[in-house]
């Protein structure tokens, strides 16, 4: 569509209001700071528009919320609010944005949470042992095209469900703990244009039966390749 101007408060009004999708239009300025934590809002979408300002300060304090899409806006500022003990949400999509920042600790409360994609935004957090414990359920992780400093912590391997992992784009430095590849699950590994160094043997691809992409360009790791890989690759 071709919707235009500010949206207004009233359009969330409804308690029993359960989806809203804005996508694909043209509405601008910022989402109205309503209390999201009182609705049963369960999917919220406005992504492609043209919204600006911070992220309401209750966004993601909705109980019932299990989708949330806001990419390809011009959000900015850090992720408000607390996740509430139970979340139900399972997808969330904030990539093309200019949130900076981290990822709320309380990211621990949505245990359901399946997809991270915070892709081609300026969030300069470290990936630590407590980010990734509070992340464990995801599967899907974007994380590209940031300005993340840190090395991966060896316990990376709490990571269980993992599927897709893209962190390239970067500045993340290190060796790769080898927990990274333990996921049976793993279908790709994108790692290009960081500064990680040390040897890529230290990864066992042998668990990873499904492993069909592995970007590890623009680095600086030496060695040769594990045999693990080729193997994962049959």
């Amino acid at each position: 569509n071709g919707l235009t101007g500010s949206v207004p408060a009233s359009l969330f009004a409804p308690k029993l209001l359960s989806s809203l999708s804005l996508e694909s239009n043209l509405f601008t300025q910022s989402l109205p700071n309503v209390d999201f934590a009182v609705m049963q809002l369960s999917i919220l979408v406005v992504s492609d528009n043209l919204f600006t300002g911070t992220l309401p300060a209750f966004i993601l304090s909705t109980p019932t919320l299990q989708y949330l899409q806001i990419e390809s806006n011009m959000f900015h500022g850090t992720i408000p609010g607390i996740i509430p003990e139970g979340s139900q949400l399972t997808q969330l999509w904030l990539m093309s944005n200019e949130l900076s920042g981290s990822l709320p600790v309380s990211l621990s409360n949505a245990s359901q949470l399946f997809t991270i994609d915070i892709e081609s935004n300026q969030f300069t957090f470290a990936i630590t042992e407590q980010f990734v414990s509070s992340t464990s359920a995801t599967a899907l992780f974007y994380l590209s095209t940031n300005y993340l400093q840190s090395s991966l912590p060896d316990n990376v391997y709490e990571w269980g469900s993992l599927a897709q992992f893209n962190a390239g784009n970067n500045h993340l430095t290190g060796s790769l703990p080898p927990g990274l590849a333990t996921s049976v699950h793993l279908l790709v590994v994108a790692l290009m244009n960081n500064h990680f160094t040390g040897k890529v043997a230290t990864l066992n691809f042998s668990r990873a039966s499904n492993l069909n992409s592995v970007f590890l360009y623009d680095n600086h790791f030496t060695g040769s390749i594990p045999s693990t890989f080729n193997r994962a690759l049959e």
